[in-house]
């Protein structure tokens, strides 16, 4: 027995965008402890050299990421079987639990090596949760969104690309709210004659727990969308739930597998295009420049505000001209990261701005189009489980190593532009498989 969500486009408009608000919250979580990484390195690993420690926290934020694919497979099978919102509902509820325990966590002066532990435990947690929050808000969105007007006074019709881009600038209203609650904190610690953000990064974990309650409110609300059971006759012959839950996951394996692995490697791409402009940046310019950690926060906190307004700009463009075609030009200039991060040591701080605006344009024109490509590829029988697997893996195995893998070249060949060439790597792939003829294959939403 499946449960099929309502109909689509049977939701008000302004009903419909409360599935953004899981996206924010997972986003601002996510992106809290990237932005949170070069001040929380002396805070767990007091006693290594500030390139290892900051070495450690990637680490951290890359291996926890291992449940991603298990969190992933779990909630997006469960949401195409037993509904998408009883699903979302229990991933905002969890992500709000996790955050609010990770700001109870005590430093390594405190408890030593528990305090790694504690965060890389908590982080596990939130990455269960949150690779079944994204994709099953974006999958509902497009589903109940597209073709459908805006609301409000915005009647027009809107493509799948464009609410896509709509999408993913909640995606950096997350990020922003984060960047700009640290340079608060940040700016507070000063006054207090303090360099450092403890204890203020425990107020930040606070206020996205208390966000996830909001969340869940609205949510409870906004998504009151009226189920209904369909019969489907694999299992109506007598299997319970959990073998239907078994069976649709090795459909998903068995049927999926060349939709799985297009999705992985863009997913990947766009979400280390992310990693390098907004975690990697901020810790590594400080290293090589004479400018601090303080001026990185506060130019990335306005290129996070450029990013989520280019967004649906270039949903837009991509609909017009082809999301195909469009993404493959974006992953077609991905080389001349090379050239640009040559310069980094002895640029000025206008140059190190342009240069994180490249990345910044890049990672925003490739990720505006991506969901409705990704629902797209998937017919709706297999859609929440298959885009949140194959998001999950891309993310997990290719896009969260990125800032680990490019700081370790750097440690191992001490050349500047090494910090791109993984980066670069994935950007080449992913043409390669955007020009692929299966990759234009496209389902109804």
């Amino acid at each position: 027995m499946i449960v099929s969500d309502a109909k689509a486009g049977c939701l008000p408009a302004k009903r419909r965008w409360t599935f953004c608000v899981g996206n924010i919250i997972e986003h601002y979580d996510t992106a809290l402890f990237g932005f949170l990484s070069p001040y929380l390195a002396p805070l767990l690993f007091p006693e290594e050299r500030p390139v290892t420690a900051l070495f450690f926290v990637y680490v951290i934020m890359s291996i926890s990421r291992i449940v991603n694919p298990v969190g992933a497979l779990f909630f997006g099978v469960a949401g195409d079987l037993f509904g998408k919102r009883k699903v979302l509902a229990v991933t905002l509820v969890g992500m709000g639990i996790v955050s609010a325990g990770m700001g109870c966590i005590p430093t390594y002066v405190r408890v030593g090596l528990w305090s790694p532990l504690l965060f890389f435990l908590g982080r596990l947690l939130q990455n269960f949760f949150m690779s079944g929050e994204a994709v099953g808000g974006a999958v509902m969105l497009l589903e109940e969104g597209g073709g459908a007007g805006l609301g409000g006074r915005f009647r027009f019709p809107v493509s799948s690309d464009l609410l896509s881009g709509l999408y993913q600038s909640s995606t950096i209203v997350g990020n922003i709210v984060a960047a700009f609650a640290l340079s608060g904190v940040i700016a507070y610690g000063r006054a207090q004659g303090s360099e450092g953000v403890d204890p203020g990064w425990r107020f930040l974990y606070f206020v996205g727990g208390a966000a996830a309650v909001v969340g869940y409110l609205l949510r409870g609300r906004g998504c009151a969308t009226r189920e209904k059971s369909r019969s489907v006759s694999t299992y109506e012959e007598g299997k319970n739930r959990v073998c239907a839950f078994f069976s649709h996951g090795k459909e998903i394996f068995a049927l999926r597998r060349k939709e799985l692995f297009i999705i992985a490697i863009n997913m990947g791409f766009s979400y280390a295009s992310y990693v390098i402009t907004f975690h990697l940046m901020n810790g590594f310019i400080p290293l090589i420049t004479p400018f601090s950690k303080a001026q990185m926060i506060r130019i990335h906190a306005w290129l996070l505000l450029f990013d989520g307004l280019t967004l649906p700009l270039f949903g837009y463009v991509a609909s017009k001209i082809g999301r195909n075609s469009f993404m493959c030009g974006v992953a077609s200039i991905s080389f001349l990261a090379i050239p640009l991060t040559v310069i980094l040591p002895g640029a000025s701080l206008l140059s190190i701005i342009l240069i994180r605006l490249f990345f910044t344009v890049s990672g925003a024109a490739f990720a505006a189009p991506l969901y409705s490509w990704a629902v797209s590829l998937v017919p709706k029988t297999h859609r929440y489980g298959t885009v949140a697997l194959g998001n999950a893996l891309g993310v997990q195995l290719l896009g969260a190593p990125t800032a680990a893998i490019s700081l370790r070249l750097y440690e191992k060949t001490g050349i500047v532009s090494s910090i791109s060439w993984y980066w670069v790597a994935l950007g080449a792939v992913a043409f390669v498989c955007m020009k692929k003829r299966f990759a234009r294959v496209s389902h109804a939403l």
